[in-house]
């Protein structure tokens, strides 16, 4: 057969192509994104910390069919502290000898497969140190609450609602922490997850407000039947939260939404207080979320949100849903998935 000169680079290259995509079949190669379909979100553990503390960063990285982990490379730089390692998707952020009432960051620039995915920023606010528990005569705790345990009834005492109340006046977002009451044992473990860990969660972000004016801040509020006694620790406060969690307060408030059906938990994000219907409003069923991952959602909602100040801006919530998309998508499913998980209601 004749050969026809000027083919043989162009055939040579298409054998490659066809060799290298058999290849890719039989072995694996790393998928190809468009830049446009990826999207970067970052968030810490905590938005205030003491010296000293460990703070833990992680970055993830989105793509409509679920969270990208092959070929991603990271670089991580901070503003004061140390970084136990700089190229991983999640590090620890140690803020010793960062300066105190200060808010330092954290950025992070993301690369997959070579190409740029986009580059995150966080903040986390370093508090001064609170007086401990004062000791006895004999050097023994006296027994009195520490600064840090005071400090945690103040800020879930003021996040807990009574019946009729939406919660204080001047925040930039309202968070509410609602449920229906659970009908079998394993929708009782859900609850209990949701709202331990909202308490949990909520003491690392509520102190914000000492450095930061409230109009830019999120408010949380879960409904209680009566006003919690003093003196609790974190465990007992949880547990009396939820033998005092208000059914009847939150299913109230859930009808003014007649879309939310079943028990839930849910969290509903909106920019005015619940008086009575507000519109945007950003919902998150938990339902669709596995129990043993609810602590994890729960830490992330309440962390993303307050990384973001700008709620006077009529696209903060859309802002607030695309970056818990990213995250979502990052633990649990595909973003296309999560889309259905967090629909804003217009």
């Amino acid at each position: 057969m004749k050969r026809v000169d000027g083919y043989g680079p162009l055939l040579t290259s298409l054998t490659w192509t066809l060799l290298g995509s058999v290849a890719c079949i039989a072995i694996g190669c790393p998928a190809a994104y468009a830049q446009t379909d990826l999207r970067v979100t970052c968030l810490p553990d905590r938005a205030v910390a003491l010296p000293g503390d460990n703070v833990l960063l992680n970055v993830w990285v989105g793509s409509p069919s679920g969270g990208v982990n092959d070929g991603v490379t990271y670089q991580w730089i901070v503003s004061g502290g140390n970084l136990d390692r700089s190229s991983a998707a999640a590090v620890k952020w140690n803020l010793a000898g960062a300066a105190i009432e200060r808010r330092h960051t954290a950025s992070v620039d993301v690369q997959v497969n070579g190409t740029s995915a986009g580059t995150c920023s966080l903040g986390v606010w370093v508090a001064e140190p609170r007086p401990s528990a004062p000791a006895s005569p004999s050097g023994a705790p006296s027994g009195a609450p520490s600064g840090l345990q005071l400090r945690g009834e103040y800020i879930t005492r003021r996040a807990f609602i009574r019946a009729g109340q939406v919660g204080e006046a001047g925040f930039g977002l309202y968070s509410y922490f609602l449920m229906r009451e659970p009908a079998t044992s394993s929708e009782v473990a859900r609850a209990t997850s949701f709202v331990k860990a909202f308490l949990d969660v909520l003491v690392g972000v509520a102190d914000q407000e000492n450095y930061v004016e409230r109009s830019r801040l999120n408010g949380s509020y879960l409904p209680v039947t009566a006003d919690p006694p003093s003196g609790l620790d974190a465990r007992q406060r949880a547990s009396w939260a939820i033998e005092h969690y208000d059914y009847d307060h939150a299913r109230r408030l859930l009808s003014l939404y007649p879309t939310l059906t079943g028990n839930g938990p849910f969290i509903l994000a909106t920019p005015a207080p619940l008086r009575t219907t507000v519109r945007p409003m950003l919902p998150w069923d938990f339902g669709v979320v596995a129990e043993p991952a609810i602590p994890e959602a729960v830490s992330r909602f309440l962390n993303q949100a307050a990384q973001l100040y700008d709620w006077q801006n009529q696209s903060a919530l859309q802002r607030l849903r695309d970056q818990l998309l990213t995250a979502v998508a990052g633990m649990f499913v595909g973003r296309t998935t999560a889309e259905n998980w967090l629909p804003l209601i217009q």
